[in-house]
């Protein structure tokens, strides 16, 4: 108990020598303003870091609460204890006591920050206020005599038992964990725990913009349910030491959803705002809350151990709280559906409303749910006892106990420490994707990727935000013109060379009007993948990115046919790469691309910068493994169109929502020589590789049958396949071709051995293309034109960038960075308000409006349907 005060006491007087930084309005008049209503100079104002800054306490007050709750722990050991000893007919009359006195005095300390913190700073009506590090301080000296009076007065007598070793004391512990009234108690506690405690996110921002309640009125309300729950614990305590305790628990649970629904419904739907309604129902909730409170404590009574006493309490009462972390991911996840941002809630729209009592719909519908537990509960002492002697122990539960609360503890602790630093606050685990992407659309081989991405952040932005307010439908969206923003430019960058906006078109680097335009904002530029991460899961924002693109050198080694190029002479030898030892010299091959033909971009030794190029900046995902074997990376839409030598993925695709075969059905890239379908590859023959003879080879009939076509077909992979070089494959007559199989040679590069076939001359015979790069085989064959099936442009045209690569890019070449801009769109902006604007002309952007294909599988396989009956 010493122990715990102390380290509480020095983590009070860390807080105490933390500075406090600025709050988030720094001129406190702005404060109930909408954000719509916002101007540059009220932004320039405002504290993005405050949040960061806030941070900062996070460590020392885990630290504090771990401190508080080592002496809480022993203290509650005593209560235990003395509990204990009382009969069983008036068992819990102690705790009654002692547990009211506690809540009594917590109303000291809400007066305290009542009163003492309520300035203008902290979004109060007071002039004046104490600073956070002060209210520490203040706590503080509060704290400080409470250290000698625990070692001065209390004193614990020494038993035999209290001399085990540490070894056997855990021994014991673990016995009793393994009894199935502990380890079912637990189980209850956990898992109940998880939905009980199950919130909503918004609640913060609907207290302040919607019931407006102030910090003032905040402080008083609690107070009054700080005070009501000490009733409620006190008058459960002496009346219902008997009742029924899974009775107690399922009443007060539905008397607490009813009573918080009631005040939370009808202040989102603006039928009552007032802060003493919004204050005030929850004061009645404490009722029920204090009566669950100390029936959890009679039980905690039944099943402590003598000698164990404040190891069983501070084990039984964890538990609940590390329910906590588990709850609030769910919560955060399912609430991260909907924009519930501060600033959508002051806008106060029929769309924010709607979506906010979704989200406390699905909260009390997981609260209620938490009742299915109440089987694991004891209904009340005796038959706590009874199960205590006769429920046996099991070895594999208590292991499981023990581990899915090991779990939950380093969950809790790492999610804490996560949110202390920007680039891991909102990080998702794996991957995360932004919403309502549009299609992509095809720059033609215009130097305009600048311009096309620019389009696609603001339709992203424009869909997201009509989407979540119900001016459109999940699956439509607004196609903008590249055209005429490109032109807007053009002619915001015209004029005389000594002009103003000449001067400022033409700044070497990446600013255009000095990082802003007129009456616009500042963008914020991220350089670094974690913070790129980190800010698109924060925003669900599309964000326009710049990348160096890369010219590659292969190299074949001089071995074989290729003994004899003159980089194979010695007086003319042409180096290997240090990777590739096989011979000394290598034939170098230039102009090679720094992607593939699915749309991964890899980095090479041989990288030389072609360029720069803009793409959006759409996903993440940590987990992909690309072809090249680079692990994680980022998500754009390109502005490049599909073709005979590029191809491209859905979004799905890169976020692994899909399989292979779903996804050959949405983006086949009939063009790339790995999806072309093999037949016939139970190996090449060396006798015949290469034999010119006119013979008829009949492995071929695998790939002539029925059956070889239907599953080729069926899988979304073409089969026949055409010559497009004379020089090493044959062009004239009816000759068709088919992979036989392919395998890796040298750098980068593939030996593709075939089936050459002509029904017409009676031929079939085993070849081997030399080694090619895939694009170069991609020149040599192409398949015939009926099996090729081109890719959705609604869906296609996302690519893959590792992190590896990006690194290795950034560090040779430079030039990465990624934008992100604050778009704010008016109601008039969109056609579904057509009638609240009759003076505009809405026709063009009706026009503009599309609908984008979507896939629905049912999965893994495309074309499963679901058949509701067989007759």
């Amino acid at each position: 108990m010493l122990l715990g005060w102390i380290v509480a006491l020095a983590m009070l007087l860390v807080m105490v020598l933390t500075p406090e930084g600025d709050p988030y309005f720094t001129d406190p008049q702005y404060r109930d303003m909408k954000p719509e209503d916002y101007t540059p100079e009220i932004v320039a104002t405002i504290n993005y870091d405050a949040t960061n800054d806030g941070s900062l306490y996070i460590i020392p007050m885990m630290g504090c609460a771990f401190g508080y709750l080592m002496s809480d722990v022993c203290a509650d050991g005593i209560v235990v204890e003395l509990a204990q000893r009382e009969p069983l007919e008036i068992r819990g009359r102690t705790q009654t006591v002692i547990y009211t006195t506690r809540f009594v005095f917590n109303i000291l300390s809400l007066i305290l920050v009542a009163f003492c913190f309520n300035g203008d700073v902290y979004g109060g009506d007071f002039d004046f206020s104490l600073s956070f590090p002060v209210l520490m301080l203040v706590v503080a000296i509060i704290l400080a005599p409470i250290v000698p009076l625990t070692w001065l007065f209390i004193y614990e007598e020494k038993r035999p038992h209290d001399c085990m070793s540490f070894k056997h004391y855990m021994c014991e512990l673990w016995d009793i964990v393994q009894t199935r009234a502990v380890y079912q108690y637990i189980a209850y506690q956990f898992f109940s725990g998880i939905f009980a405690m199950f919130t909503y996110v918004s609640k913060n921002p609907i207290q302040v913009h919607w019931a407006n309640v102030t910090p003032l009125d905040e402080k008083i309300g609690g107070l009054c349910s700080t005070a009501m729950f000490a009733i409620a614990v006190w008058f459960a305590g002496n009346q219902g030491r008997d009742w029924d305790w899974r009775r107690t628990a399922a009443i007060t649970m539905i008397s607490s959803v009813t009573l918080d629904a009631t005040c939370k419904l009808l202040t989102i739907w603006d039928i009552v705002r007032s802060p003493w309604f919004w204050l005030g129902i929850p004061v009645l909730g404490q009722i029920p809350q204090g009566i669950i409170f100390i029936v959890g404590s009679f039980i905690i009574v039944e099943l402590s151990t003598e000698g164990h006493e404040g190891a069983m309490y501070g084990l039984l009462t964890t538990v609940y709280n590390l329910a906590t972390p588990f709850s609030t991911a769910i919560a955060r996840n399912i609430n991260g559906i909907y924009d519930l941002s501060t600033e959508r809630i002051q806008n106060d729209t029929y769309g924010v409303r709607y979506d906010v009592t979704k989200t406390v719909i699905v909260m009390y519908a997981f609260n209620l749910f938490s009742l299915i537990f109440l089987v694991m509960l004891p209904r009340q002492k005796e038959q706590t006892q009874v199960m205590k002697r006769l429920g046996g122990s099991s070895y594999f539960m208590g292991c499981v106990t023990v581990a899915y609360l090991t779990f939950s503890l380093v969950w809790s602790v790492m999610t804490n420490l996560m949110s202390i630093f920007e680039s891991t606050a909102c990080l998702v685990i794996a991957g995360g994707r932004v919403d309502y992407v549009t299609p992509r659309q095809d720059q033609a081989y215009r130097g305009t990727c600048w311009d096309f991405a620019t389009i696609g952040f603001l339709e992203q932005s424009y869909r997201a935000h009509g989407v979540k307010e119900g001016w459109l439908a999940p699956d439509e969206y607004v196609a903008f013109s590249e055209q005429a923003y490109g032109a807007e430019i053009l002619k915001l960058c015209s004029g005389d060379a000594d002009s103003l906006q000449q001067k400022d078109c033409r700044v070497a680097g990446d600013e255009m009007w000095m990082n802003s335009t007129e009456g616009g904002e500042s963008m914020t530029t991220k350089y670094e993948d974690m913070s790129v991460r980190e800010h698109l899961v924060r925003r669900n924002q599309a964000m326009p990115l710049s990348t160096p693109i890369a010219m590659v050198t292969h190299y074949y080694p001089c071995i074989g046919k290729f003994a004899n190029n003159r980089h194979c002479q010695s007086e003319t030898c042409t180096l290997c790469p240090g990777d590739m030892a096989t011979t000394t010299c290598c034939i170098p091959l230039k102009g090679g691309r720094n992607r593939n033909m699915e749309g991964e971009f890899f980095s090479h030794r041989g990288m030389s910068i072609e360029g720069g190029h803009a793409m959006l900046l759409v996903g993440y995902n940590d987990a992909f493994l690309t072809r090249e074997g680079f692990t994680g990376g980022l998500i754009v839409k390109n502005s490049w169109a599909d073709g005979p030598y590029q191809g491209s993925h859905s979004l799905a695709y890169w976020m692994q929502e899909v399989s292979d075969w779903e996804e050959r059905s949405v983006c086949p890239n009939s063009y790339n020589p790995f999806n072309w379908y093999q037949c016939g590859n139970e190996g090449v023959s060396s006798k015949q590789q290469g034999n010119e003879s006119q013979q008829y080879n009949e492995g071929v009939n695998d790939c002539l049958s029925e059956e070889t076509k239907l599953f080729a077909d069926i899988n979304i992979q073409p089969l026949q396949l055409k010559c497009k070089d004379p020089e090493l494959c044959r062009t004239d007559g009816d000759f068709t071709y088919f992979v036989r199989n392919t395998t890796d040679w040298g750098d980068h590069m593939t030996v593709m051995c075939l089936w050459e076939y002509s029904a017409e001359q009676h031929v079939a015979r085993e070849i081997c293309l030399q080694p090619m790069l895939e694009l170069y085989i991609a020149l040599t064959l192409a398949p015939v034109a009926e099996e090729v099936k081109e890719n959705d442009t609604d869906r296609c045209g996302f690519y893959f960038i590792p992190y590896v690569g990006l690194r290795q890019w950034i560090a040779q070449f430079q030039g990465f960075f990624v934008n992100s801009f604050d778009i704010k769109w008016d109601s008039q902006s969109y056609a579904a308000n057509k009638a609240l604007h009759p003076e505009l002309d809405y026709s063009l952007l009706e026009a503009s409006t599309k609908t984008q294909n979507y896939s629905d599988f049912l999965g893994p396989f495309p074309y499963a349907k679901v058949v509701k009956h067989f007759q």
